[in-house]
């Protein structure tokens, strides 16, 4: 997913590999966590969406 962006991938994923709490990543408007998660493939015209999550108060 993000071989070629290590940067990116330190933004996404945390120390175990896994997509970090506060990133949510839809394919074709379905987040990933209810699919395959990383393992979710992208075909060729697919839409990738990647947003963090905002909190505070």
């Amino acid at each position: 997913m993000t071989g070629e962006y290590p940067a990116l991938s330190r933004r996404l994923r945390d120390e175990t590999g896994a997509i970090r709490r506060y990133v949510n990543i839809y394919v074709n408007g379905n987040e990933i966590r209810r699919l395959q998660g990383l393992a979710t493939e992208v075909l060729p015209g697919g839409e990738v969406l990647i947003i963090q999550s905002v909190a505070g108060g």
